[in-house]
């Protein structure tokens, strides 16, 4: 993989050189005067727009090869063909045209191009530019501008004839990088303006404003920072770059442009070493539109493209997808592009639109059927962290949550060797970049994995089938990542209520992944119903409980319940917050509560003991200590020596149910696909683990009770002990989860 992504980069130089090229062009189209006389020869690939060639008998397998125009000048039989491979070639070939005739045109979608100058009245595009910027061009129009936008939404050129465009113009021959970051920024604030439906979904950059062999000569850091946050508006952004882009090169059969199996990647008439985490999509040969004068429409003819025709292309294709299925996210869809992908023998992927609007299809009709009660898609969380300049020291008598929070941070320049203690009482995530040097017994990658496992044997009730498929449960919680790959194929309906927090919340995303993410929840199969609620509200700037609005979202459950086949309807609600007495609403709450266990639905929360009677407690592990032994747990980390000592009384005659609490790994709020590492949890990571154990129980006893549920796991639990200075004591029941569902399995 190392060699083909070097060669790719070797050979990508070809393609920039392409783009530099064609940038070369934006004045002298718009100002010069083009030389229109008879070349000397005609070879293969040659220029020849403008030319006189009325003296030359061309073959059409040479005129195939030229970059010519309606302005070149032809002898009278080359003239027929030059005119019949300029009207073949408007087609984008690949079956987009039977795409077309389907419907799907990208109508309804909103895209957006940055690129040179265009005058807006070419009868390609004319009226689909809803907007148009000047970055600073100083010129009119360009050969590159119409061309892309042709291929991208032009009437009998492009791959979505039916997209609407944002367009900025940014002179890239300046070689200065701001002003494509200024226009990128322009369309994010464009887009915030528009609504939900009509909003910006990708933006199409034949050019490489940044990194390595980027022909710009400053500024070329800014791109990068616009890319980033268009991306956190949900824009996908596909341009040129060697380390941000996705697209590659290939070229079609003349013969047969319907056919992706016959695409050949790279570009004609060169040497191409590829790679296989790109899609190749087609440069060429094209026909694209040309305005070099305003109101003087026609067109031009690449017989060897460059990568910037692949950019608008691929941008179209993917508009297709958006208009068949709206909810998709930009992840979500690029995913698809790569999966439906025709892989050839080399391992090069190449561009399928059929199939990929086929894979589209299937997944709207297996998973988009539920979109439609996901009221909201929150926006992902960041930190806004950079580089950390010390790493914070644990004190273990503290008592402070999360001493060493490194989400998010950038250590890459401390010297932590030595540091092994305090890295091991670290909060970490996905996003946490970490030096090349570490304390040997460290290794964030497995403590993550290890992390994940919800332990105690629970895998093997997985392995068994045991996974709590076909059974519905109820998280509210803080604003969720609906997107997240740990519960977004099952997650049914979301909707918020009084949920103070625009953005993904850390608490959600960690609840929902503990009770039923696909490798971290202990019911990997159920189906999630989400109430996103903030439990109170901020009054001068402190935090006033309201339970009411908790209240509210445990009534908008049994309302959901009600609407639900009576297999499918939700047995479980996970609630990690307890309502203490005094605290406002408090009573409404408890009502609620009580109304859902009047109709089959146990409300598991931290006042469980009030509601029902039952006490529980989280347990610790270390890091590196195996999950699935009861032996790697002992007293939580909230839970000091003195503390137990003094409610061991409390526990007398009733013990609490022991459960895994720290060292989790969960769904992350920042990216649908980061996770994060929790050193020290709380109950608030017990309540899921209790919620997503009662799933298993109604999956293989679908008229279990909360009572008989509990009392088995307290019958099937093994005993708990942990020592300190050097004498064991009981801490209680560890719950068993085997020896659970086993023993429930055998209840009549």
């Amino acid at each position: 993989m190392i060699s083909q992504k070097t060669n790719f980069l070797k050979t990508s130089t070809i393609f920039f050189l392409f783009m530099g090229l064609s940038f070369l062009f934006v004045k002298v189209d718009a100002q010069r005067k083009w030389d229109t006389s008879a070349p000397s020869e005609v070879n293969k690939f040659d220029n020849v727009r403008w030319r006189d060639l009325s003296n030359f008998d061309l073959s059409r397998d040479l005129i195939l090869t030229l970059w010519f125009n309606q302005k070149t000048r032809w002898k009278e039989n080359a003239r027929g063909i030059a005119d019949q491979v300029m009207k073949d070639r408007m087609n984008p070939g690949l079956g987009i045209k039977e795409l077309h005739k389907q419907g799907l045109t990208g109508k309804g979608v909103t895209v957006a191009i940055i690129d040179q100058p265009m005058y807006l009245d070419h009868p390609e595009f004319e009226g689909k530019i809803l907007a148009y910027k000047d970055t600073g061009c100083n010129s009119e129009s360009s050969m590159h501008g119409p061309a892309v936008t042709s291929l991208l939404v032009g009437s009998n050129i492009g791959t979505a004839p039916g997209a609407k465009v944002y367009y900025a113009a940014a002179p890239s021959w300046l070689r200065d990088t701001s002003y494509e970051a200024r226009a990128l920024d322009w369309i994010v604030e464009e887009n915030r303006k528009l609504p939900k439906g009509k909003k910006i979904r990708v933006v199409s950059v034949s050019a490489a404003p940044s990194g390595d062999g980027a022909p710009r000569d400053k500024n070329k850091e800014m791109w990068d920072k616009s890319c980033e946050q268009a991306e956190k508006e949900g824009i996908l952004v596909l341009d040129c770059t060697r380390h941000h882009g996705m697209i590659g090169p290939c070229w079609y059969d003349v013969n047969d442009p319907e056919n992706v199996t016959k695409c050949k990647p790279g570009f004609p008439g060169r040497e191409f070493h590829g790679t296989t985490d790109r899609i190749l999509v087609p440069t060429c040969p094209r026909t694209t539109a040309e305005e070099s004068e305003k109101g003087d429409w026609s067109y031009q003819f690449t017989g060897r493209g460059g990568l910037s025709w692949a950019i608008p292309y691929a941008s179209g294709v993917l508009a297709l997808g958006w208009q068949e299925c709206p909810n998709l996210t930009s992840k979500q869809i690029v995913g698809l592009l790569f999966k439906s992908a025709y892989q050839d023998k080399e391992g090069m992927k190449l561009i399928n639109p059929k199939e990929f609007i086929s894979l589209v299809k299937k997944y709207k009709a297996e998973k988009g059927n539920n979109q439609q009660n996901i009221r909201r898609r929150p926006p992902e969380a960041d930190f806004h962290r950079g580089k950390l300049e010390s790493l914070p020291s644990y004190d273990p008598n503290a008592e402070k949550y999360s001493e060493v929070d490194l989400r998010g941070y950038d250590l890459t320049s401390l010297n932590i060797k030595d540091r092994l203690f305090d890295l091991m009482m670290s909060n970490f995530d996905s996003k946490t970049r970490w030096p090349k040097e570490l304390p040997d017994s460290f290794d964030p990658e497995l403590i993550m994995e290890l992390g994940k496992n919800p332990g105690l044997g629970v895998r093997d009730l997985h392995k068994k089938g045991i996974t709590g498929k076909g059974i519905s449960l109820a998280v509210i919680d803080q604003t969720l990542l609906v997107e997240h790959i740990e519960y977004s194929d099952r997650l049914r309906f979301y909707e918020e209520i009084h949920s103070l927090a625009p953005h993904a919340q850390m608490h959600g995303p960690a609840v929902a992944s503990i009770a039923l993410g696909k490798t971290v929840g202990v019911a990997p199969e159920a189906d999630l119903y989400y109430i996103a609620e903030t439990h109170g509200n901020r009054v001068e700037g402190k935090f006033e409980w309201d339970f009411s609005y908790l209240a509210q979202s445990i009534e908008r459950i049994l309302e959901v319940n009600k609407t639900l086949p009576k297999e499918r309807r939700i047995r479980v609600v996970s609630v990690s917050v307890g309502w203490r007495p005094g605290r406002k609403n408090r009573k409404m709450v408890i009502e609620a509560v009580e109304r859902a266990n009047k109709d089959g639905i146990f409300v598991i929360s931290t006042s469980l003991k009030q509601t029902y009677g039952y006490g529980f407690d989280g347990l610790n592990r270390h890091p590196l200590a195996d999950p699935d032994k009861p032996s790697s747990y002992g007293l939580g980390s909230f839970m000091t020596w003195s503390k137990f000592f003094s409610k061991r009384n409390e526990y007398a005659g009733k013990e609490p149910l022991l459960v895994p609490m720290d060292s989790r790994c969960t769904a992350s709020p920042t990216g649908e696909s980061d996770y994060v590492f929790y050193r020290e949890g709380g109950w608030s990571w017990a309540v899921p683990y209790i919620a997503g154990l009662y799933a298993l129980a109604c999956q293989v006893k679908p008229n279990i009770t909360p009572q008989i549920f509990w009392n088995e796991a307290l019958n099937t639990a093994d005993v708990l002990e942990d020592e300190r200075d050097n004498l064991k004591y009981k801490i209680g029941k560890i719950v068993n989860p085997v020896k659970l569902i086993k023993s429930i399995q055998k209840l009549r």
